[in-house]
């Protein structure tokens, strides 16, 4: 009774603290996406800070940079 009991909770343990070790890599190393409609209204609420990878002196694309004057050559 007791022994069985106990390898009964241990089991159940065990699969418990798998499922976190599995939620918790799932997060680290995942996201979800959510599709919306163009046109949509959509509200996001933000609870807690996101670490943004941005470099403020990084590479800028600036594409009217290369249309001024662009086709002088070919008329």
């Amino acid at each position: 009774g007791d022994t069985g009991e106990y390898i009964l909770g241990q089991a159940i343990a065990d699969g418990t603290t798998e499922v976190a070790r599995w939620l918790d890599e799932r997060q680290a190393q995942q996201f979800d996406a959510i599709y919306v409609d163009p046109g949509m209204t959509v509200s996001l609420h933000i609870t807690e800070q996101l670490a943004i990878d941005y470099d403020p002196k990084g590479r800028r694309v600036n594409h009217l940079a290369d249309r001024q004057g662009g086709y002088r050559a070919l008329d």
